[in-house]
């Protein structure tokens, strides 16, 4: 009789159909599906709805960014029209696509205005200047410093036409960190540059993120330049304003209708997960997830858990518009690969490619190189300290057992994992299918997969069982009897 796979407690009668459905195809003999095949079919298909769900969690996420709503406030009559989008906070990715959503909207309106309204102490570098190149695309975009425009802020506020600052408000402070020479001389030329582009001068810009530079009257050597909103007006840098509609009347658009832009729920999630911190994290906890299911018998709540952060990494990033569909794609083409590796082992090409998409995928999905690299390099570290605090207390704690399956299969209880073959040396049978050298053949009614020694031997033709180790099963080609095969 051939191997009998009994019911595992973790598998799910679903996927325990499916796999009989697949096992069992019409015409197929029963014991032609080797036993080993036949266990990571079970295998891949308790994972198959963990996979499933994971990419019907990014599609959800991704319908919410393709069909987010425009939330706004009007408040005005009709005919002219200014924009208002309010930019506080952290700046990052998440950020810049929430102020490309808001541009594109005005420039579809046909506002007369955009006012950014900056309260930010600065954020991730590469957010600032994907906003800074969107706003000096735009006409008549002028910024409104209500609380502070510090860092990145500053850089914001410089790429618009006009800046107003409110009586308290202040801009500058912008050295980066790292304070590294090659970080400097890029954000300082970039402050120059943008300020250049507005008619300022870009030696207050330049004073602003290297304390190297000095400006008279404003700052020494040795001092990072911030100006206060009065300052700001008096070396022509910025007008004072104390409200929108103040600023408004300064754009000579009295009356005009303002409609005001807001950060979606949807943005704001995405803001949260893109953020420089948090998708390492993320990332982490779901690499950590995956590898802890793959050193577990069956599927539980480890690996639900980890292909749930990766959903979430990836569906921020894709919510965020710092990627598209391809991203998760390509992740969901890597788990493809790897899973046939599982059905093609020692042949590593398959596991190869799907390694490379698994880790290509990840750093994609930033939308930049170098922050998606960052990211991987965090989540692995935090990968190995996980792993190392899990093996250290987590193993040990009861509410581990409740996580990890440590149920044993036994013999005694019924379970085999290879049919018993050590009385079968010596017997005789027929060759079901060409063994080169792999193949099936029936011994005394039993169908079992086999090797030769080494050479070819046809379907129908007799073999003698030689040897058995295990479940490797060794047979020779049956010496054909005296006569068989002459010309009669």
């Amino acid at each position: 009789m051939g191997v009998r796979i009994l019911p595992h407690p973790s598998r799910k009668q679903a996927s325990g159909k499916l796999r009989d459905m697949i096992l069992e195809v019409p015409g197929v003999p029963p014991g032609l599906i080797p036993a080993v095949i036949q266990t990571r079919i079970t295998a891949v298909l308790q994972v198959l709805p963990l996979v499933l769900a994971f990419l019907a969690f990014v599609l959800t996420l991704g319908g919410a960014a393709l069909g987010r709503p425009a939330q706004a406030e009007e408040s005005g009559t009709a005919g002219r029209s200014v924009h208002l989008v309010r930019l506080e906070g952290t700046v990052d990715r998440g950020m810049a696509a929430f102020l490309s959503r808001s541009l594109a909207e005005a420039r579809d309106a046909g506002a007369d205005a955009v006012i950014l309204e900056i309260d930010t102490l600065g954020g991730a570098l590469d957010g600032a200047l994907a906003m800074r190149d969107q706003i000096l695309k735009e006409p008549r975009v002028v910024s409104f410093v209500s609380g502070r425009a510090w860092s990145a802020g500053a850089l914001i506020a410089l790429a618009t036409e006009t800046i107003y600052m409110t009586p308290g408000s202040s801009m500058g402070a912008a050295e980066p960190r790292p304070a590294q020479e090659k970080i400097i001389s890029a954000f300082r030329s970039e402050m120059e540059s943008t300020a250049q582009a507005r008619g300022r001068d870009p030696q207050v810009a330049a004073a602003m993120v290297d304390s190297r530079v000095s400006v008279n009257g404003l700052t020494n050597k040795g001092e990072l330049l911030t100006l206060t909103a009065a300052k700001a007006a008096e070396i022509g840098y910025a007008e004072q304003a104390r409200t929108r509609e103040e600023v408004i009347s300064k754009l000579g658009l009295e009356g005009a209708r303002l409609v005001e832009l807001r950060i979606t729920r949807a943005e704001r999630i995405a803001q949260f997960i893109t953020h420089p911190f948090v998708a390492p994290v993320l990332l982490a906890l779901g690499l950590v997830g995956l590898l802890t299911e793959f050193f577990s018998p069956g599927f539980g709540l480890p690996g639900a858990l980890g292909l749930t952060f990766m959903g979430l990494y990836f569906g921020g990033h894709l919510l965020a518009g710092l990627s598209g569909w391809e991203v998760p794609l390509l992740f969901l083409g890597g788990v493809f690969f790897l899973l046939l590796e599982a059905f093609t082992p020692g042949l590593g090409i398959p596991g190869l490619v799907g390694l490379t998409a698994l880790l290509a995928s990840i750093v994609l999905a930033a939308g930049d190189t170098a922050a998606g690299l960052r990211s991987l390099a965090i989540a692995g570290v935090l990968s190995i300290v996980l792993g190392f605090l899990s093996l250290r207390y987590l193993v040990r704690s009861p509410a581990w057992n409740q996580l990890i399956l440590r149920s044993r299969l036994t013999t005694a209880e019924g379970y085999l994992s290879q049919p018993e073959t050590e009385d079968l040396v010596g017997r005789s049978g027929i060759a079901v299918t060409p063994l080169r050298p792999a193949g099936t053949v029936e011994v005394e009614g039993r169908r079992l997969s086999v090797v030769t020694e080494g050479g070819y031997t046809p379907a129908g033709a007799g073999v003698t069982v030689i040897e058995v180790h295990g479940g490797r099963v060794v047979v020779r080609e049956a010496a054909p009897a005296p006569g068989a095969g002459r010309d009669q």
